[in-house]
């Protein structure tokens, strides 16, 4: 098992996206630390009215192709209409100082989509622990599509492990993210100083951090025994939330007039809950049950108000059921409190009813473990 504690940092555009390598090397710098393996991802859309073959010799790869022949070849990502150039499968020979002269013709000059940078095998804690891949996604989309599975799909977003990422997309939403892996020897290591350090190189910028885990064949074989077990258990927490909280959605057109917040602040108060808020309306309520698993409950209420929407999870390491997804539209403070007050007064019960047999499933979950949505 592997367990990456990663601080993302939105910053949009604050800071120009042909400065964030440095920002990475004053961090390695100061913090006496090494980055072992250097990775890249670049793409292009094909535009609507152009075919593959139109595009390929005029487009963003081509481009940087012509400043920069070591990114290697330009390959299609036919789902997404995409050409896209990377080392992150094959080993181009491409080094980070053949990029770095032509960091500002990369959304300037050349236009691309999505711009991703890697600094991977960083030795943390004094420790090195090579990239993976997490090709999780790839397995789910060949298993829907019903067609033969491409270690390719999702690529840029599929490598793991301690690092920093640098990404850019050309309609905003640019970020830098560092990753630790925090687990050695059974032993979950602090990585706060880290950082620390890297919140003193981009002040006033609020990060957010989460927790991943990556399990081995042995684990996730674990895991699958107990999915399969745990499904009668499952369906009846679902049933108990259709036949108490039903779906009331109606036509609601209009912005209405309530705030969330303060609600769900002292609800979650009120029944033990742990409150967070996350971004554009989303809200997390979490518990912990007496084995370590997370009950969680998610609030999605944009600020147009159309609507309010509840689900509930419940989540472990290497779990994660949604258990009801249900949308509510009040129209006004009362309605909204309202709609708030019973879905808790729903889970309280559901805690008593299903929390016990729920809970006897999966081994337990330690105490480090940060639940997320991945």
């Amino acid at each position: 098992m592997r367990v990456i504690k990663s601080c993302t940092f939105k910053i949009g555009t604050k800071i120009p996206y042909s400065e964030y390598p440095a920002i990475v090397h004053r961090f390695l710098e100061d913090q006496n630390l090494v980055s072992n393996r250097f990775l890249y991802y670049f793409d292009e859309l094909i535009p609507y009215n152009k075919t593959y073959e139109e595009t390929l010799p005029t487009g963003s790869c081509a481009k940087a192709l012509k400043d920069c022949p070591a990114l290697g070849q330009t390959r299609l990502y036919n789902d997404l209409e995409l050409l896209y150039l990377t080392n992150i499968d094959i080993d181009t020979g491409c080094t980070e100082a053949d990029i770095l002269p032509n960091m500002k013709k990369i959304h300037r000059r050349y236009g691309f989509r999505e711009c991703d940078l890697y600094y991977f095998d960083i030795d943390f804690f004094q420790k090195v622990l090579p990239f993976g891949r997490d090709m999780s996604d790839a397995k789910r989309r060949s298993e829907y599509f019903q067609r033969a599975f491409d270690p390719t799909e999702m690529i840029w977003d599929q490598p793991y492990g301690s690092g920093i990422r640098l990404h850019r997309y050309a309609t905003g939403g640019n970020y830098i993210s560092l990753s630790i892996d925090v687990l050695h020897d059974g032993l979950i290591l602090d990585a706060t100083p880290y950082f620390d350090a890297m919140k003193a190189l981009l002040p006033n910028i609020r990060p957010s951090i989460h927790m991943e885990t990556y399990l081995s064949e042995e684990e996730q074989q674990e895991i699958a025994n107990w999915d399969k077990q745990i499904q009668p258990t499952l369906e009846a927490s679902r049933s108990f939330f259709t036949q108490r909280f039903p779906e009331k959605r109606k036509q609601n057109n209009f912005p209405s007039n309530y705030t969330i917040a303060p609600k769900l602040k002292k609800l979650a108060q009120q029944y033990g809950f742990s409150y967070q808020y996350l971004s554009f309306g989303g809200y997390t309520l979490d518990k912990r049950t007496p084995r370590g698993h997370i009950l969680r409950i998610f609030v999605d209420s944009g600020p147009s108000r159309f609507d309010t929407g509840f689900s509930v999870f419940f989540q472990g390491l290497g779990f994660r059921h949604q258990i009801c997804s249900l949308t509510q539209t009040p129209t006004n403070q009362k309605e909204s409190d309202a709609c708030a007050e019973k879905m808790l007064a729903v889970i309280a019960e559901f805690e008593k009813a299903h929390i016990p047999e729920l809970d006897k499933f999966y081994n337990e979950t330690p105490e480090w473990y940060i639940p997320s949505f991945a």
